[in-house]
């Protein structure tokens, strides 16, 4: 999950057993992480091969796969330098069905940011 908190982007992880969460640093609004989303969610048919957005400093990556069916298996990575360094991985799974509300709420967030 992506929020909003004075001014900055957060991102948090949550799964069994884990949850993290680190400020995710931008250049510019949201380095065009609304465009990662908005295409995904035009292309839901499906697309070949990986497509991936990663912030400025690489404390968030994203990449998603589509098997064409509808289902879209996104690999989500968290990294945190310091005061201490760790890395939280995970793979999501959505419905093709679920790209417009996000990409949406993804927009939301970067015009609030600016």
């Amino acid at each position: 999950m992506l929020r909003h908190y004075q001014g900055d982007m957060i991102a948090e992880f949550d799964a069994p057993g884990i949850s993290a969460a680190t400020e995710v640093y931008l250049l510019e609004g949201c380095d065009y992480l609304d465009r990662f989303w908005r295409e995904l969610a035009e292309d839901w048919r499906g697309w070949e091969g990986t497509r991936s957005w990663r912030s400025l400093e690489g404390d968030l990556e994203l990449s998603a796969t589509s098997d064409r069916l509808g289902h879209v298996a996104l690999e989500v990575r968290l990294d945190e330098d310091a005061p201490l360094e760790w890395r939280v991985h995970g793979t999501l799974s959505l419905e093709a069905g679920q790209l417009d509300r996000i990409a949406a709420a993804a927009r939301a967030l970067c015009a609030r940011l600016g």
